[in-house]
């Protein structure tokens, strides 16, 4: 993950000449970091109570679980 997001961070123009512009690359890995986990929390704590059966929550559960890994893979 920390590899994908220093990635990010080059091509949006955070670093110059192959060094970081002003930034601390660890600082700005745990930055991005926190960003995913914000993410992930906010997929995680989705409400499922608007399922009006079982069979409709489990789909919002299964739904919730393949974000979640959507993400996750997204940023290895």
């Amino acid at each position: 993950m920390r590899k994908k997001i220093l990635e990010l961070a080059y091509q949006k123009g955070l670093y110059a000449q192959g060094t970081p512009d002003s930034w601390d690359e660890e600082a700005l890995f745990q930055f991005g970091q926190h960003l995913i986990d914000m993410c992930l929390d906010a997929v995680e704590q989705m409400d499922t109570l608007k399922g009006a059966t079982n069979y409709d929550k489990d789909l919002i559960d299964g739904a919730k679980d393949h974000c979640v890994q959507a993400i996750e893979r997204k940023f290895k």
